[in-house]
């Protein structure tokens, strides 16, 4: 296990979603000679954490990562959803506790999203917006949300930042694979 190693120990810390659950756990890493934590909260399948800096010009920063590993079954798209609606207003209300302006915050969400890029969780990632009645291809009589759904972050895919995009591969239970 990674976090067992001691050289991790000395040059960085982790933090870890509190879970009942013993099959998912989301944890992050950071180096604790740049980064301090300032808040955590987990939720079901995920891991918030906001970590504080000082950039470049020595002013302090906040990094707000969202840590996730959403719902895997592709039959339960409207619980993914659920999931992320739940981990972004929840980091948007810590931000504004502590009287931050979501939408000039310094945002991470990454993780395993079970989705593909064109999927509902990725389009409200990446759009800040999702319509009520949104349905997923591959079950198209399940909306996974009965209202408009929307966040202030200013977020990016990074492989689409970079020009990559990587395959998108699902299981289902019958062990086959297709993909998205």
């Amino acid at each position: 296990m990674l976090t067992s190693n001691p050289w991790v120990h000395q040059t960085y810390e982790a933090v870890a979603q509190d879970t009942k659950c013993k099959d998912v756990i989301c944890v992050t890493l950071f180096r604790r000679e740049r980064l301090q934590l300032q808040w955590r909260m987990s939720r079901s399948r995920a891991l918030m954490a906001a970590l504080g800096f000082t950039d470049s010009t020595g002013t302090a920063q906040t990094l707000y990562i969202a840590n996730l590993h959403l719902e895997g079954s592709p039959y339960r798209p409207q619980d993914r959803i659920s999931q992320l609606r739940n981990v972004l207003a929840a980091m948007q209300a810590q931000q504004k506790q502590q009287r931050q302006d979501p939408e000039a915050a310094n945002v991470v969400v990454c993780g395993d999203f079970n989705s593909g890029p064109t999927e509902s969780a990725c389009t409200l990632l990446s759009s800040g917006y999702l319509a009520a009645g949104t349905c997923e291809a591959h079950v198209p009589n399940v909306p996974v949300t009965t209202t408009d759904l929307n966040h202030p972050f200013l977020l990016r895919d990074v492989y689409e930042a970079a020009g990559r995009r990587l395959p998108f591969t699902r299981k289902v239970r019958n062990g086959a694979d297709y993909s998205g």
